[in-house]
C-alpha cells in the first residue's frame, strides 16, 4: 500500500520550497524510478539551500553524506528539480522518457550523494578504485531505494525493478556523463538491484503433527519435573 506521508521515517527532514509543476497536483506524482546522482559537492550545501530557501530551482528528494546520513527535502509524491535537463539521453533513458514523459523530474525520485565523480575545484574525495564509495553511503542508498519501491504499490510487484534504478547520465550524456560515474554503475548499482529483486525469505510450513509432538514433549517434561519435586 502506498505510503501516505511521502516522507521516509528515521531520517532528517529538511523541507525545501523548490518543487512542483503546475500540471501536477500537490502529492500527485506517481514515481516510476529512482535517478541517482553524485552531487559534486557536499550534503551540507543542500541542507543550507533548503533551510535558507536559496536553492534557486535546484532540489532533490534525498541527500546522503559520506557517513551514510540521509536528509529528505521533498515528499516522494511531489516532483523535485534534479534531472529536468535532457540532453542526448541514452537508449534506456529514451525508453523511460517515452513511457513516462519528457521531463524525468515529473516521474522520478532523485537521490544526491555527497562527493565527486570527477576532478573539479574543491573536490576533496573523487570516487575511484582507490577512493571507493563508502559502505555507509551504499547502505543508505540501498535503504532509500527499498523504502521508495515499497512505498509505491505499483512498484512493489514490478518485474522490471532493475530497469528503474537509473542514473542522471542516462538522461544527459553530454553534461552529466559522469553523474554518478562509472564506479557507481559498476559497484553500487548491482547491489541496489540485488537488494530490490532478492527473493523473499520463505518460512516452510511446519507439519502440525510435529507441533503436537513437541507440545506433548513439553507436557511430559513438566510432569517429570513435578514428580521430582515431590520426591
Amino acid at each position: 500500500m502506498a505510503d501516505p506521508t511521502g516522507w521516509m521515517p528515521g531520517v532528517a527532514r529538511i523541507p525545501s520550497n523548490e518543487w512542483g509543476y503546475p500540471d501536477i497536483a500537490e502529492d500527485g506524482m506517481y514515481p516510476q524510478g529512482v535517478i541517482n546522482h553524485a552531487m559534486q559537492g557536499f550534503r551540507s550545501t543542500m541542507d543550507a539551500w533548503a533551510i535558507k530557501n536559496e536553492s534557486q530551482g535546484r532540489s532533490a528528494h534525498f541527500g546522503v553524506n559520506r557517513k551514510g546520513e540521509i536528509a529528505q527535502y521533498v515528499s516522494i509524491w511531489n516532483p523535485a528539480y534534479h534531472a529536468g535537463s535532457v540532453v542526448y539521453p541514452d537508449g534506456w533513458g529514451q525508453t523511460m522518457l517515452g513511457r513516462h514523459g519528457a521531463n524525468p523530474n515529473k516521474w522520478s525520485i532523485g537521490i544526491e550523494c555527497e562527493g565527486f565523480s570527477q576532478v573539479i575545484a574543491g573536490a576533496d574525495y573523487v570516487y575511484s578504485a582507490t577512493n571507493p564509495w563508502p559502505e555507509s553511503m551504499v547502505q543508505a542508498v540501498i535503504g532509500i531505494h527499498l523504502w521508495v519501491f515499497s512505498s509505491c504499490e505499483w512498484l512493489v510487484n514490478a518485474t522490471d525493478k532493475q530497469d528503474r534504478v537509473l542514473t542522471h547520465s542516462q538522461f544527459d550524456t553530454r553534461t552529466r556523463a559522469n553523474d554518478p560515474g562509472a564506479l557507481w554503475i559498476a559497484n553500487v548499482k548491482p547491489r541496489v538491484i540485488q537488494a530490490l529483486v532478492a527473493p523473499p525469505i520463505v518460512i516452510p510450513e511446519i507439519d502440525p503433527r510435529l507441533m503436537r509432538a513437541l507440545a506433548l514433549l513439553d507436557e511430559a517434561h513438566e510432569l517429570v519435573s513435578k514428580v521430582i519435586l515431590r520426591e
